[in-house]
């Protein structure tokens, strides 16, 4: 696995590893909002700019409780 494909597969579970720590949806989009946007910028600063707007785009379409109600509820979280 390349150095990039790795950035890519941490960005994405992510999400799962905030909701396995007791994080909201609110809470989970957030964190892994940041993470993708520090990862952007990184990808950038290394003059991989392809990939650094392939993950901007996914980062970009993330849907979640944060980008409206139609998404569920922000408040949700794992028991």
């Amino acid at each position: 696995m390349t150095a990039e494909a790795a950035i890519f597969f941490a960005c994405d579970s992510e999400i799962d590893r905030a909701f396995a720590d007791g994080l909201t949806a609110a809470q989970t989009y957030d964190r892994v909002f940041k993470l993708y946007t520090s990862r952007i910028a990184e990808l950038r600063a290394a003059g991989k700019l392809y990939s650094a707007a392939i993950l901007e785009l996914d980062r970009d379409h993330l849907r979640a409780p944060a980008s409206g109600t139609q998404w569920g509820d922000a408040k949700a979280k794992l028991d």
